[in-house]
């Protein structure tokens, strides 16, 4: 690939010649170029449209270009490369707010998920990824933020890989207790609506008839550690006992849920379930504050399966 070309179509950008701009990127999907010079290449040209505020054009760009980039993705040789574009790209789309081109790069991402083998560099993708979901967050811009977490929960849950569970769910919970510190427990509730759901995933996920009774203790801890140590770490940075913030995290997420008999229902059951678990895990904390929480506890509807499960792990 000639360098020339893609130096040319950033300065015509800079310079509104759209139309030299647009011959720019015609040459480059046309040209005699390998995998990583046209990803570097049309990340170049694409990140200048954002920066001149051309969003249609960057959304033309990258509906031209989808076709070559899929097969690129498809390709395992160029891993890393591809790893650099799409964050990069999806950054740009929340940054410049272009819902029109999240489709586009939502394909691409899930099957680069599906294809990537490099353990190390998929957690490293995938972090970046919960990095990105926080500075959304920090935003107020609830619809990125949304769009953020749904592609990185649907990528943790086609790989079923618990250890990668566990760095990702670390990097959401720090980012999380940060939110709360910044802006307070109920827009981090509502900002990180879908990592709850999540927690609650894994607790329908831990009495499922096809999980290994191995699994079904791994899900259930997963679950429940995460939530203890979130609640422990909240009320260390908003100086508040943990009774204080099970009672203010239910009344939220049983509002998020208004309307939604059975929501309501999983999210009192991941509530009591957890803390349950920390009373018996924690008794020197817990032991002046159970009384204070009976409300949440009672009426129960924590099954017999679950209540199994918990005198496994206690």
């Amino acid at each position: 690939m000639d360098k020339r070309t893609v130096l040319t179509g950033c300065i015509a950008i800079r310079e509104d010649k759209l139309e030299l701009a647009q011959g720019c990127l015609d040459e480059l999907l046309s040209g005699d170029c390998s995998n990583e010079e046209l990803l570097q290449g049309a990340r170049s040209m694409l990140l200048c449209a954002a920066r001149k505020h051309y969003d249609d054009l960057f959304i033309v760009w990258i509906e031209q270009l989808e076709p070559r980039l899929s097969l690129i993705v498809g390709s395992t040789s160029a891993e890393h490369a591809v790893a650099e574009f799409l964050s990069s790209m999806s950054f740009a789309v929340c940054d410049r707010r272009l819902t029109a081109a999240q489709p586009i790069l939502r394909r691409l991402i899930q099957k680069y998920l599906q294809i990537v083998t490099d353990d190390k560099m998929l957690e490293e993708f995938l972090c970046e990824w919960s990095s990105m979901v926080a500075r959304m967050a920090r935003r107020s811009w609830q619809l990125e933020t949304t769009w953020l977490l749904r592609i990185l929960i649907s990528a943790l849950l086609r790989k079923r890989n618990l250890k990668l569970y566990d760095l990702v769910l670390l990097h959401l919970q720090m980012n999380f207790v940060m939110y709360c510190q910044w802006d307070g427990l109920e827009k981090a509730v509502a900002a990180y609506k879908e990592l709850q759901l999540l927690y609650a995933y894994f607790l329908d996920k831990s009495i499922g008839k096809c999980t290994s009774e191995t699994e079904q203790i791994k899900y259930f801890l997963l679950a429940l550690r995460n939530v203890r140590s979130v609640v422990s770490n909240i009320s260390r940075v908003l100086m508040q006992d943990e009774l204080e913030v099970f009672q203010s995290w239910y009344a939220m997420l049983q509002y998020q849920q208004n309307g939604n008999v059975k929501g309501r229902g999983r999210m009192r059951l991941l509530v009591q379930l957890s803390i349950v678990y920390w009373n018996e895990t924690k008794p020197k904390t817990s032991r002046k504050q159970m009384r204070f929480l009976k409300e949440l506890l009672e009426p129960s509807v924590i099954t017999d399966e679950y209540a199994k499960l918990l005198q496994k792990v206690v």
